[in-house]
């Protein structure tokens, strides 16, 4: 029961892994259109 928990687990952490990927890529290309740059709180955030 515990090998197909981690079998099923897998492709799930690498999908949430995938879209934390994806969502930071957006979040700085917005806030390269927003000229924001390298200013604030918000990119701080998202560079960690």
């Amino acid at each position: 029961m515990k090998i197909v928990r981690s079998v099923l687990a897998a492709p799930f952490a690498l999908l949430a892994f995938l879209f934390m990927f994806l969502a930071s890529y957006l979040a700085k290309a917005a806030m390269g259109i927003a000229g924001i740059g390298g200013k604030g709180p918000i990119t701080m955030k998202v560079q960690l």
